[in-house]
C-alpha cells in the first residue's frame, strides 16, 4: 500500500506543469551620492539628469540586457562567452540590449539606446569610451532593432556600414531567431574590424565624427584666394578708366529714339527654399549625433520588423 502510495506521490510530480526561473537583468537606484550614475566627463546639466532618471541603472560587466526575456539563461552565457574575448582584442564595448520601448518618431530608439550607453560606465577602460551596441526594442506595437557606435568605433562601424550590418540580420530578427541573429552581428562586427576604416575622419573629445584637415586643400584654396585677389585688382584698375553712366539716357540717341509701346510682363518666376540640416555632421555622408549626456554617436538607421 504504501509503495503504491508513493508511486502515485511520484507520477503527480511529473505531472506537475515545470517553470523556468530566468534571471532578470539587476537595476540599481541613480541617486545624488552616486552622480545618478555617471562616471563619465559629461557635464550633468538639470536636463541630463532627468534623462539619466529615466535610463535604467545597469552593472556594466554584464555586456548583455535581456530585459525582453527573449534569451534563455544558455543562450545569454554563450553569446557573453563569445563577446568578452572580442572586447580585450578590440579594446572597445560591445553591447547586446532588449528592451520594450514604447516610441513616437524612429530616433526615439537612439536616443534611448545612447542615454543607456552614455549614462552607465560602458567605455570606461577605453579612450573615448569606444564601444557599438545591437539594440532590439520588442514594442509590440511597432518592433524595431538598431545598431549604433560610440567614440573611436565610429571610425570601424559607421553609418553606412552598419545599415549593411542590420539589413543581414533582417530574417533572423524578423523572425525570432534571436540567438542566430545576434550571432550573426558578432560575425559581422568580427569581419569589419578587420577592415580599413575612415581614414580620414577622426573623432572629437565628446564622440563626434570630423573630417580630417587636408593639407593639399588647404594649399589649392590659397592659391585659389591669391588668384581671385589678383584677378579682382586687376578690374577695379581698369574699371578706374571707364566713365560711369549714372542715367540710361547716356547711352541713347535721343534723335533716333522712340518707345512705340510700354508693357510690365513676367516673363518667368523662380522660388528657391533652403532647409537647413539640425544635426551634426562630418561630412561625406557620415555623420555623428549628439544624445542628452552631449556626447556624439553614430547610428545604422534602424529597421522596423
Amino acid at each position: 500500500m504504501r509503495k503504491i502510495r508513493l508511486i502515485l506521490i511520484t507520477l503527480c510530480l511529473l505531472l506537475l506543469p515545470i517553470t523556468v526561473t530566468k534571471a532578470e537583468v539587476v537595476t540599481k537606484e541613480r541617486t545624488a551620492e552616486n552622480n545618478y550614475g555617471v562616471s563619465k566627463k559629461w557635464d550633468m546639466t538639470q536636463e541630463s539628469i532627468e534623462y539619466a532618471k529615466k535610463t535604467p541603472y545597469v552593472d556594466a560587466s554584464k555586456k548583455i540586457y535581456d530585459f525582453s526575456d527573449i534569451l534563455t539563461d544558455e543562450e545569454e552565457q554563450e553569446l557573453y562567452n563569445r563577446i568578452m574575448p572580442l572586447i580585450k582584442e578590440y579594446n572597445m564595448e560591445i553591447i547586446i540590449l532588449t528592451y520594450n520601448y514604447p516610441y513616437s518618431k524612429d530616433s526615439d530608439n537612439s536616443y534611448f539606446v545612447s542615454d543607456f550607453y552614455d549614462f552607465n560606465d560602458f567605455g570606461l577602460d577605453f579612450e573615448k569610451y569606444d564601444g557599438v551596441v545591437l539594440f532590439r526594442n520588442t514594442y509590440s506595437l511597432d518592433p524595431y532593432y538598431d545598431m549604433l557606435s560610440f567614440g573611436d568605433a565610429q571610425l570601424q562601424y559607421y553609418d553606412t556600414r552598419m545599415s549593411s550590418i542590420l539589413d543581414a540580420l533582417y530574417n533572423d530578427i524578423h523572425a525570432g531567431r534571436y540567438l542566430a541573429g545576434f550571432n550573426k552581428w558578432l560575425d559581422k562586427v568580427e569581419y569589419y574590424h578587420s577592415q580599413s576604416g575612415l581614414d580620414n575622419y577622426t573623432v572629437d573629445d565628446m564622440g563626434y565624427l570630423r573630417k580630417k584637415f587636408s593639407p593639399h586643400f588647404g594649399i589649392c584654396a590659397v592659391i585659389a584666394g591669391i588668384i581671385t585677389l589678383i584677378f579682382v585688382m586687376v578690374n577695379v584698375k581698369k574699371n578706374k578708366m571707364v566713365k560711369t553712366a549714372t542715367q540710361a539716357a547716356a547711352y541713347l540717341n535721343q534723335e533716333t529714339f522712340k518707345l512705340l509701346e510700354k508693357n510690365d510682363r513676367l516673363i518667368s518666376s523662380h522660388v528657391t527654399s533652403y532647409t537647413e540640416s539640425s544635426s551634426s555632421s562630418g561630412g561625406g555622408g557620415h555623420s555623428s549625433f549628439g544624445g542628452h549626456s552631449g556626447g556624439g554617436f553614430s547610428s545604422g538607421g534602424g529597421r522596423h520588423g
